[in-house]
């Protein structure tokens, strides 16, 4: 559907949702035509949810509700102050639901926090790149460190991933940072490396790249750096192991949800001691992190198998429960 445009804001939300609605309720009736729905699957906070109270209410059928938003835990770090209107949203969806999904536990953790729902189960993100031919020997080549986000630096830290970077140059040049990704702050990073002197040198910026492009990147790459402050699940992570590759991240949030030693390094965030002690164990010692094996592991947690078999997990035990 086309938003609804006028000078006033409120009144282009209002119109806005209405009209979101009433064109996924006709597309709901549609298929009521084809065969009655036995669960409704609900993703994100939206005005829609009114729909799935409308089903509930009227025909009985159940539905989930799943929330891949981190915002209640930027609130909960202190990160997101203006917030109200997401908690009235979650909490509205969360209404009615016999499931509220979430991605980590550090979300689910600011949800019971701040009493957005009681009924919250944890089902990972997906990760759905093909990688049954990774050349492993790519590596070889050069020694390829590798960041990839929206270079938010209250988030991802880049400038203090810069810094480090640049204090390990001092000692050693036999590896290149590329960071891959274009945000509001990428001139102001990109700017702070060619102040630092590893602007294309021991740090490299890509900008924005395609799937495909960044699926290459893993293939070729040491180790994924990830210096966040927080983060609510962190795909990009999830990736690298997926492309049997290991990762450093911070005690941030998502991450330790699934990186263990056996697949990665696991430091305090905003320490960069630590960041540098992991970088250089990672360049020294790639070879304890076996290829094969990461693979497997990511298999078992963030396969579209994996996680389809969860979610039908899920919706079994919520019918067998309403019947």
């Amino acid at each position: 559907y086309k938003p609804f445009h006028s000078p006033l804001k409120v009144l282009n939300m209002l119109v806005s949702s209405c009209k979101r609605i009433f064109y996924l309720h006709q597309l709901i009736q549609q298929e009521f035509k084809k065969n009655r729905p036995d669960i409704f699957h609900f993703n994100i906070v939206s005005p829609s949810i009114v729909l799935m109270w409308y089903y509930k209410l009227f025909y009985g059928i159940p539905f989930v509700y799943s929330e891949h938003w981190d915002v209640p835990l930027r609130a909960y770090k202190g990160l997101q102050k203006k917030w109200l209107p997401w908690r009235i949203g979650m909490t509205a969806c969360s209404l009615f639901a016999s499931r509220v999904l979430v991605v980590s536990k550090a979300i689910r953790e600011s949800f019971l926090y701040y009493k957005l729902s009681s009924n919250v189960d944890i089902i990972p993100c997906v990760v759905t790149a093909n990688n049954k031919n990774v050349n492993d020997d790519l590596r070889a080549d050069t020694k390829v460190l590798l960041h990839v986000s929206t270079l938010a630096d209250a988030q991802k830290n880049i400038s203090g991933m810069l810094k480090a970077i640049a204090e390990i140059t001092a000692g050693r040049s036999d590896f290149v940072l590329h960071i891959l990704g274009k945000g509001k702050e990428f001139q102001h990073h990109y700017d702070y490396a060619n102040q630092l002197g590893i602007l294309n040198k021991t740090v490299c910026f890509h900008g924005f790249v395609t799937d495909e492009e960044k699926w290459k990147w893993f293939e070729k790459s040491l180790c994924h750096v990830l210096f966040s402050n927080f983060e609510g699940y962190s795909v990009v992570t999830a990736e690298s192991i997926y492309f049997g590759r290991p990762v450093i991240v911070t005690k941030c949030g998502g991450p330790e949800d699934f990186v263990n030693e056996d697949c990665g390094i696991i430091i305090e965030p905003k320490n960069g001691e630590e960041l540098k002690k992991a970088i250089h164990f990672v360049l020294d010692n790639h070879a304890k992190f076996i290829p094969a094996r990461l693979r497997q592991y990511g298999e078992g947690i963030f396969s579209p198998a994996r996680v389809g078999s969860l979610h039908h997990q899920l919706y079994q035990q919520i019918l067998e429960n309403k019947n």
